[in-house]
């Protein structure tokens, strides 16, 4: 991973939490406009771009929220995913600072 060298990959995660955020603003907005086309557009990206980083629980639940929507559903679970989010990234950073 990264030549040997985790901590190189950390300007990744750093971008990969400011775009999150953003996207998850960025959700609340669509949401409240009753956009949920570009909703599930968010989620998605967000599944995506978190199963890619290694964060499977946040990605599962962006999916359980994109699915909800798919069914016309308010996602129940909406605001778990900043903290997860927030969890998952520092777990990330914690684990490339120091990966023994």
């Amino acid at each position: 991973m990264a030549a040997g060298q985790p901590g190189l990959l950390l300007p990744i995660m750093h971008d990969f939490a400011l775009q999150g955020r953003n996207q998850l603003k960025t959700l609340e907005a669509t949401l409240a406009d009753n956009q949920i086309e570009e909703s599930r557009g968010i989620l998605h990206q967000l599944k995506g771009s978190a199963a890619t980083m290694g964060m499977a629980q946040f990605a599962n639940m962006c999916q359980e929220c994109e699915e909800q929507l798919g069914t016309n559903l308010h996602p129940q679970r909406l605001p778990e995913l900043a903290p997860l989010l927030q969890e998952s990234i520092d777990h990330a950073v914690a684990y490339l600072q120091n990966p023994e």
